[in-house]
């Protein structure tokens, strides 16, 4: 299916009723129905992914939507729908429990208790799949921009912090910064190489670790890995910091 990459700012649903505002819907609907996926383990059963199918029926003021194997805050969510301009996951109650927006591709958003949300849209051809052509390729991923190849522990997601004993990890390349979990969210500033930032909170999507980092004075997300000149796959940063 062709990605329109509708914009949704452009879908906002205006207060008063309107065949416009309909229309809008319709299409936001029509638009981002489908099969959506998370990889994250704080909302999968086991080693199950979630699994979250968006319907177009029309479901207790919302839209029908299909869940497996989801857990966490997203083990009761059942219908979706629109809110101030952006998808929105409601529960059986009908509250909303995470608002997201992005692309028909990647979602990203925040539930209630502030965690990381990434969905993706299934059967897409995105980043992750670029990185497996390119690390087979390749035959490894590298520690940064050197020759040596990365451990698969270099690969993984730092372990979670504590307030009183936050992550810190060790950027190993010049990083861009996004203010949100995806390729096409703006670039917030540039992470130095060899910089130490502390890490408040790590995600699992499709193409790898996320992590939203405290850089200066800006918090922005940090994509673990990344294809360097559309040829050879990095590691970006790594797990620890001794500075």
């Amino acid at each position: 299916m062709k990605c329109k990459f509708l914009s949704v700012a452009a879908l906002v649903l205006l207060g008063a009723v309107s065949s416009a505002a309909a229309q809008s819907e319709a299409e936001f609907v029509s638009a981002f129905a489908g099969e959506w996926r998370i990889f994250d383990e704080s909302f999968a059963q086991g080693a199950q992914i979630c699994r979250i199918t968006l319907g177009q029926e029309a479901q207790e003021g919302h839209y029908k939507l299909d869940k497996a194997t989801c857990a966490g805050e997203l083990a009761n969510i059942a219908t979706w729908g629109i809110v101030n301009g952006q998808m929105a996951l409601f529960a059986s109650g009908g509250e909303p429990v995470v608002s997201l927006g992005g692309s028909q591709r990647r979602m990203t958003g925040t539930t209630k208790s502030g965690r990381p949300v990434i969905i993706e849209r299934a059967g897409t051809v995105g980043a992750a799949e670029q990185l497996q052509a390119a690390a087979k390729a390749s035959g490894c991923y590298y520690l940064g921009f050197s020759n040596r190849c990365a451990a698969p522990a270099d690969l993984s997601s730092p372990a979670t912090g504590t307030a009183d004993k936050p992550v810190r990890i060790k950027v190993i390349v010049n990083l861009n910064a996004r203010m949100e979990a995806r390729d096409d969210a703006s670039v917030i500033g540039v992470v130095p190489a060899n910089s130490c930032v502390t890490a408040s909170v790590c995600v699992t999507a499709s193409d790898g670790a996320w992590c939203r980092a405290q850089f200066g004075d800006r918090t922005g997300w940090l994509r673990k890995a990344a294809i360097r000149k559309n040829r050879w796959p990095i590691v970006t940063f790594v797990n620890q910091c001794d500075n």
